[in-house]
């Protein structure tokens, strides 16, 4: 398992949850994040963690933080400036394997199987995005819009003749 990702510079960042960790993440974040409540029955956690792109990086922040004990001599902006989207996926699939290994033995084969599926739909619709992508006839669609364009031009361009012929002209 990926108790630890990688960011940008080839650093290496401990993410491992233990039970002490979880106190330290709900002491460090008020309350709003207790990751002993990841497995409720909506996901709400889950969702408000990975819909927030700063509450994700700032909880891995925490993870790294607590993992390395008092010797962590790395600032948050330094952390956060080594973070690309290569990184942030690293990043997510070490967390969920951390969350795996968290979990009871019975319970992790159902997260694992989760995360796999997650990570088969994601390819499949990369895939299937490529494909309609690769089908799209760009210069039909091109030539379409230019000629909508074309037509809204002249009429605002014969709009305009006739304001002024008639000797009343568009206001600015």
């Amino acid at each position: 398992m990926l108790l630890a990702w990688t960011d940008a510079k080839g650093r290496e960042w401990p993410c491992k949850i233990t039970y002490g960790i979880v106190d330290d993440v709900r002491d460090a974040t008020d309350k709003e994040i207790d990751l002993l409540e990841v497995g409720d029955e909506k996901g709400k956690l889950l969702k408000k963690i990975y819909r927030s792109l700063p509450t994700f990086v700032n909880l891995m922040f925490l993870l790294a933080k607590c993992n390395s004990g008092p010797d962590f001599a790395v600032t948050e902006r330094e952390f956060k400036a080594n973070i690309d989207g290569d990184a942030l996926e690293r990043m997510r699939d070490a967390f969920e394997e951390a969350l795996a290994d968290f979990s009871s033995p019975a319970r992790r084969e159902t997260i694992l199987a989760g995360i796999q599926q997650r990570k088969e739909f994601e390819e499949k619709a990369t895939r299937k995005a490529l494909d309609t992508m690769a089908k799209t006839n760009l210069d039909a669609m091109v030539n379409s819009l230019g000629a909508k364009l074309d037509q809204v031009l002249v009429e605002a361009q014969n709009e305009m003749i006739g304001a002024v012929s008639s000797g009343n002209p568009p206001a600015d």
